[in-house]
């Protein structure tokens, strides 16, 4: 849809296009925010797909392109740190990230007071797995001091095994994995141990990060499946703004909540949500499923997931059990979160298009 200038206003899709249209052009009574659409609405063109993952694609790519003013356009979008194990390195390292490519195995979001700098230092003091960034050659180099301070076993001079190192990067990604209990008795043997040489500042060091695994223990769901990773989403809407709220669960451990305000001119809460999801995965990584509504467009969501990524993700619609308590949960937060950025939204249009108006 195009303005009187030429501008692109909005980008949609649809299956029957004639009936699309027709919605925008009928009398019928209309959302407050497509009726402002609409008056705006100067001219129109359409491209035809071959298929409608193609034509889901497309919207996305053009979305992204013109950043039209009545579709979803995530602006206040974060990326949380992911922690990023180097597997196609020859003695992987680990580091935290916040871009998501298909080079290695990424852990996380982290959120919610956990940072990833802790992470890594337990990884380091107990797994001697390495976080530096030198380049492994057949040339031994003199070790570092990680090497000196027990936490990294020096492969760059030749003073670890491809295989004893190819072991802790093992125990590293179990740990990444939700497997505390290793790394937890290993931290309290070192804690006790320093404070039986009365080396307390060390003990404290190390009780710090048992209450750091405390805390990451505490995030886990006990009636859920440990192995699940599973992103819940849910979208609220008053039909002229509308907000959104993703919580992200990896193996069985609630890692943290995000809350986005829309501005979106969709007819229904199926195209809106479906457009979120797009966006939303365009920055971060795929869970293995994606916990909606029932009225959010299942089949497609799937196909284009399979064809874009080429991961086989599941899109659930749960009726009863802990995954519908958890959208419950994502509803009531994208509900208290619309009514608060209602506001918001408001004074943000007060100090910047109506001024100018």
């Amino acid at each position: 849809m195009l303005d009187k200038d030429g501008v692109v206003i909005y980008v949609g899709k649809a299956r029957v296009l004639k009936n699309r249209v027709r919605q925008y052009f009928h009398t019928s009574a209309k959302p407050e925010k497509v009726q402002a659409m609409v008056e705006n609405i100067h001219d129109f063109y359409y491209i035809i797909t071959q298929t409608e993952i193609d034509a889901l694609a497309l919207e996305n790519n053009l979305i992204k392109k013109y950043k039209p003013k009545y579709n979803i356009l995530l602006k206040d979008d974060k990326t949380y740190p992911y922690i990023k194990v180097h597997l196609k390195e020859e003695f992987p390292r680990v580091s935290i990230t916040r871009k998501i490519k298909k080079d290695g195995k990424y852990f996380g979001p982290f959120m919610g007071g956990v940072r990833c700098g802790d992470i890594l230092d337990v990884i380091a003091s107990v797994y001697n797995v390495r976080t530096c960034t030198t380049v492994i050659s057949s040339k031994p180099k003199k070790p570092c001091l990680m090497h000196h301070l027990h936490r990294c076993p020096a492969p760059c001079a030749g003073l670890c095994s491809k295989e004893e190192y190819a072991e802790r990067v093992k125990k590293a990604i179990s740990f990444l994995d939700g497997n505390y209990e290793e790394a937890e008795e290993i931290l309290r043997d070192k804690m006790n141990k320093f404070a039986e040489n009365e080396e307390f500042e060390l003990a404290m060091e190390y009780r710090e990060k048992l209450q750091m695994l405390s805390k990451l223990k505490l995030k886990r769901i006990t009636s859920l499946n440990r192995f699940l990773n599973a992103d819940i989403i849910a979208l609220k809407t008053n039909y002229l703004y509308s907000a959104a709220n993703v919580l992200i669960t990896r193996s069985g451990i609630m890692q943290g909540g995000s809350n986005f305000a829309l501005e979106d001119s969709s007819f229904s809460e199926a195209d809106a949500l479906t457009a979120f999801i797009i966006q939303f995965y365009n920055n971060h990584e795929l869970p293995d499923e994606i916990i909606v509504t029932e009225y959010c467009e299942k089949k497609l969501l799937e196909d284009y997931f399979l064809e874009k990524f080429g991961k086989r993700i599941e899109i659930v619609q749960p009726k009863q059990g802990v995954k519908k308590q958890l959208l419950e949960m994502a509803e009531k937060n994208a509900g208290d979160y619309l009514s608060k950025s209602i506001g918001k939204i408001q004074h943000k249009n007060d100090m910047t298009k109506n001024a100018c108006e």
